[in-house]
């Protein structure tokens, strides 16, 4: 474990940075969402939080289920 930091040698791929969106939750503007097989949904009204502590996905209704 590297604090604070990331062992480069884990990595299967380069880094990659967004821009916050809104810092209250640390928020990203979200683009599009799918899932293996289906066509992506246009979710660009929306915001996205990045939470690695959780396996919950929360949203409206009609786009989740």
């Amino acid at each position: 474990m590297i604090m604070p930091g990331y062992e480069q040698s884990a990595m299967n791929s380069e880094m990659v940075y967004h821009n916050v969106a809104e810092t209250k939750y640390w928020s990203l503007k979200f683009t599009s969402m799918a899932q293996a097989g289906k066509a992506a949904i246009d979710m660009s009204k929306y915001y996205a939080v990045i939470d690695s502590g959780t396996s919950v996905i929360v949203g409206p209704t009609a786009i989740i289920d």
